[in-house]
């Protein structure tokens, strides 16, 4: 898509993909001849195939199940509408008399990487990506069948983390080897001998400092691991096309899910991630074409789209396990409610 002229990806800095949850990961934010992102209608098999909380794509099947693409950016025809910038229209694949299938694997491991220069290890990341199609005849000349599978794996363990904590003499409220006066907020002098009085450290604070290391380096230095990144995808397809005299059916009924669990770093509370999501589209798409003279023809599409899901978090406490008397979650861990949607 992006190959085509006047077509650029506008990027997550230009929309509010990445502020909300429940977004399937990979959604287009393309920008056709000028039109801002969520001006692009996206069909796959002449049914909708758009995200309705930000009108950017749903994922899109494998590239093994795709028979056909284009994108119109102009001159739309009446049966367009939802998006003034493009139209983007994606076929799959139909079984024939002949029975065709394939297979893929894609690896990616760091194990067999070379280290880069300035890092210490080589990178920790793990990808694979695999699946296949097959494809052929139930009934020959009538009745087809075509299906698809793939799935991937990511792992991977950030590293090098740096972050400036507070000495376990600052967590008591001894400044003393500071270097500069610390002041009383209430009274603007010094304290004597920058040594702040215990009963004036904030016990939020103090929590929080519960779930932080201290440092392991010079000037509270803190080099940790993050978070473990772990991802599922796993999605599916299959397809079958009716012929018999005048009228052509075909049904097809996609499914594709994705897991991102979220960890939560009781141990060290600067290692949490935002990454943790877990959303799932289906979509199903039924074609009757009736060709009822040589010129003139009949064509009925249904389509339906289902789409839940929703960020989760990864506070190991809530607000008010902190102390913190504001209005919010009460649960622990906090948790983000699922959002769907059925359309």
């Amino acid at each position: 898509m992006y190959l085509a002229a006047g077509t650029v990806d506008l990027g997550r800095d230009h929309c509010l993909i990445c502020t909300n949850g429940g977004i399937y990961p990979g959604e287009e934010t393309a920008g056709v001849n000028g039109s801002p992102q969520g001006q692009v209608n996206y069909q796959l098999d002449a049914t909708d195939h758009n995200d309705t909380y930000m009108n950017a794509s749903l994922p899109f099947p494998n590239p093994d199940s795709i028979q056909e693409f284009s994108l119109t950016s102009s001159n739309f025809t009446a049966e367009y509408g939802n998006a003034g910038g493009a139209i983007v229209n994606i076929v799959t694949r139909s079984g024939t008399n002949a029975l065709h299938g394939s297979a893929f694997e894609f690896l990616r491991n760091g194990n067999l990487n070379a280290r880069q220069f300035f890092a210490p290890t080589q990178d920790t990341l793990k990808r694979n990506q695999f699946g296949g199609s097959v494809g052929g005849p139930i009934v020959k000349n009538k009745l087809f069948f075509f299906g698809t599978y793939q799935g991937t794996r990511l792992r991977q363990v950030p590293t090098g983390q740096v972050q400036f904590v507070p000495t376990e003499e600052q967590r008591r409220g001894d400044f003393s080897g500071y270097g500069k006066p610390v002041n009383d907020p209430l009274t603007g002098k010094a304290f004597p001998g920058n040594q702040v009085p215990a009963d004036r450290l904030n016990p939020v604070s103090l929590y929080f400092l519960k779930y932080i290391p201290l440092p392991n380096g010079p000037g509270g230095q803190l080099t940790f691991p993050g978070t473990l990144i772990q991802q599922t995808e796993n999605q599916f397809m299959n397809k079958i096309d009716y012929v018999v005299g005048k009228h052509q059916i075909s049904g097809r009924y996609f499914f594709t899910d994705f897991s991102a669990p979220s960890e939560i770093p009781k141990q060290n509370l600067l290692s949490a991630s935002s990454a943790g999501n877990q959303v799932r589209v289906q979509n199903i798409s039924i074609i009757h074409t009736f060709t009822v003279t040589p010129t003139l023809l009949v064509n009925s599409t249904f389509g339906l789209n289902r789409q839940r899901g929703g960020s989760l978090s990864s506070a190991p406490f809530s607000y008010h396990d902190a102390g913190i008397n504001i209005l919010g979650p009460q649960d622990t861990p906090l948790k983000a409610p699922p959002r769907w949607a059925l359309r």
